[in-house]
């Protein structure tokens, strides 16, 4: 994929829940997942040297609803919280 396209990408999502009327966020400041939009993805993600699991989702969007759990406890398993 060419990387150029990656900040397009993460902002038409990020768009996606930004206009979801009606539906609250699926991770809460309590969860051990860091949250990234346009303006933090790439000094977050791309110049890091860590390794990231990332997720790309909109919240009205009921397989994403279904999966957040899962990630809440992976998130859990891998940060020791």
């Amino acid at each position: 994929m060419d990387t150029k396209l990656l900040p397009l990408l993460v902002f038409l999502l990020w768009s996606l829940n930004s206009v979801a009327d009606g539906y609250d966020s699926l991770y809460s400041s309590n969860d051990p997942l860091v949250q990234m939009d346009i303006n933090t993805f790439d000094r977050t993600l791309v110049r890091s040297p860590a390794a990231w699991v990332v997720e790309f989702y909109a919240t009205w969007c009921g397989h994403c609803q279904r999966f957040a759990p899962v990630y809440k406890d992976f998130a859990r398993s891998v940060t020791g919280t």
